[in-house]
C-alpha cells in the first residue's frame, strides 16, 4: 500500500473510489472494503516497542460522490472492560476507547480537522484553521460513525461528508493522521511512521493520495466567519473555480433567521475574495450562525457555530484608580467587546460626576473597536472619587450605557 514518500519516515497511501458506498452498520462485509486502502502497523507515538503479544490495529479507507468512508478493525482481548462514557456529542470522547481521526484535505499542513470517536459511535469534531488557530470544537463535520464490540475485538465505520471538509480543489492531495485510543491499556498509538510526541504534529501526517471528490470544483479556502461581538460581523472567503464551465456560487449566511444571501458568478479558473457584513447582538445568545456555499444544487461548504453567548460591549475599565501627573493628561483606557466590521465610527459620550454629583468633566471619543480611549486633562482635575458615566452611540443602533467608579490619587513621586 505505501508508495514512495517525500521523506524516509512519511508514508504515501493510495486511495480507490468504491464501486457501491458501504452500508453503516458496523459489520465489515461490505465489497468496498475488499478494495480499499489499508493502513496497518499502529506503533506507539514516541516510537517505543510494543509488547509481543500486541493485539492488531488496522484501519481501511475509500470514498464515493460525496464522503470518505473509513472502517477499523480492532482485536481488543479486554473487550469486556472498555471504556465508553461519552454519551452525548462533542463529549469527551478522547478519554475513551476508540479512534482519533486528522484529515488535512488541502495538503497544507495547516488547516485540518479531527474527529474523536468512542466505541458508542458518539463523535467529537473540531478544525483547525491554520498554524496560529485554535482548534474549534464548535464546528460540524456532519459525520456518523457505528461500531460493534465482540468478545476480543471491534470494528467501526465512519463516514464523513466532503461538504464541511475544508476541500481545496478536487485534485489535491490530502495529508492524515489515524490513531487508536486504547483506554482499557491506557495505551494511545499512531499510524504514523515518523516518530511523533502527540496526534497533532500535522508536519509529520502521512500523505493521502487518489480522493477525488465529485462536483467539489469550486473550493473555498482562507473562510473568516467574524468576531462574534455586537456589532457588525465581516465574513470572509476566497471561492476559486478548478473546473471549465462557469459556475454560480450561491452564498447564505447569518445568524438564524437573519440569513442572507447572495450569488457569485465564477468563470473558469476565476479566483475571487469575497467579503459579506452580518449583524449581532445580544438576542442572538443561544441562536446558532451558518455559511453555506452552494454550487449547482450541491452543498459544498458549509459552517457553523453556536452563539452560546455574546460578550456586553463594556468589559469595565482596566482598573479604577490612577495617578494624577502635574503636566499630563491621563489616559483612561476602556475595553470594548465590539465588531467593526462595517467601518463606521460610534462615538463615545462620556461624563464624570465628582462626589457632589457635579459634572467635573465630560468630552466624547470616536470608536471603532476596541480599546476607547478616555484622555482627563490635567486643568480640571482634583484627588478623589468620581462617577464615570458612558453612552455609546453606534450607527443606526439604540444607545449602550456604562457606568464605573474611578478614584483619582495625586502622584507620590511628582514627575
Amino acid at each position: 500500500v505505501c508508495a514512495l514518500s517525500l521523506r524516509a519516515d512519511i508514508a504515501t497511501y493510495h486511495v480507490v473510489r468504491a464501486a457501491a458506498s458501504p452500508k453503516l452498520d458496523g459489520v465489515l462485509d461490505d465489497a468496498c472494503w475488499k478494495t480499499a486502502c489499508v493502513v496497518d502497523g499502529f506503533a506507539l507515538p514516541g516510537g517505543g516497542d510494543l509488547p509481543a503479544d500486541q493485539p492488531s490495529s488496522r484501519a481501511l479507507l475509500t470514498f464515493d460522490d460525496d464522503a470518505i468512508y473509513l472502517a477499523f478493525d480492532f482485536a481488543e482481548p479486554l473487550a469486556d472492560r472498555i471504556k465508553a462514557a461519552a454519551t452525548e456529542p462533542d463529549g469527551k470522547t478522547w478519554m475513551d476507547d476508540g479512534v482519533e481521526v486528522f484529515f488535512n484535505p488541502s495538503g497544507d499542513r495547516e488547516c485540518y480537522v479531527q474527529l474523536a470517536i468512542n466505541t458508542l459511535g458518539v463523535i467529537l469534531d473540531g478544525i483547525k484553521e491554520g498554524p496560529d488557530g485554535k482548534m474549534d470544537f464548535s464546528w460540524n463535520v456532519g459525520a456518523k460513525a457505528v461500531a460493534k464490540v465482540g468478545k476480543d475485538a471491534y470494528q467501526m465505520e465512519v463516514r464523513v461528508p466532503f461538504a464541511r471538509l475544508p476541500l481545496d480543489g478536487p485534485t489535491k492531495d490530502w495529508t492524515f493522521h489515524l490513531a487508536r485510543n486504547r483506554r482499557v491499556a491506557s495505551q494511545h498509538l499512531t499510524s504514523l511512521k515518523s516518530v511523533v510526541s502527540g496526534f497533532h504534529e500535522v508536519a509529520k501526517f502521512d500523505i493521502l493520495k487518489g480522493v477525488r471528490p465529485v462536483g467539489y470544483d469550486v473550493s473555498v479556502r482562507d473562510m473568516e466567519l467574524g468576531q462574534f461581538l455586537r456589532g457588525t460581523n465581516r465574513a470572509k472567503a476566497q471561492f476559486r473555480n478548478w473546473g471549465k464551465p462557469p459556475r454560480k456560487v450561491e452564498i447564505r449566511y447569518g445568524v438564524a433567521g437573519r440569513e442572507q444571501q447572495e450569488t457569485v458568478a465564477l468563470k473558469p479558473g476565476a479566483i475571487i475574495d469575497w467579503t459579506g457584513l452580518w449583524p449581532l447582538n445580544e438576542r442572538d445568545a443561544d441562536k446558532e450562525f451558518s455559511f453555506t456555499v452552494t454550487v449547482d444544487g450541491r452543498i459544498v461548504q458549509r459552517r457553523t457555530h453556536a452563539v452560546e453567548s455574546v460578550p456586553p460591549v463594556f468589559s469595565g475599565l482596566e482598573r479604577t484608580a490612577f495617578y494624577l501627573r502635574d503636566h499630563d493628561p491621563l489616559r483612561l483606557s476602556l475595553p470594548l467587546n465590539l465588531a467593526g466590521g462595517d467601518g463606521r465610527d460610534g462615538v463615545l459620550h462620556w461624563t464624570a460626576l465628582n462626589a457632589k454629583g457635579e459634572a467635573a468633566g465630560s468630552g466624547q471619543t470616536l470608536v471603532r473597536t476596541e480599546p476607547a480611549v478616555i484622555r482627563l486633562y490635567w486643568n480640571r482635575w482634583l484627588p478623589g472619587t468620581y462617577v464615570l458615566k458612558c453612552r455609546l452611540q453606534l450607527p443606526d443602533e439604540a444607545p449602550i450605557t456604562f457606568e464605573s467608579n474611578l478614584r483619582l490619587v495625586r502622584n507620590p513621586w511628582g514627575e
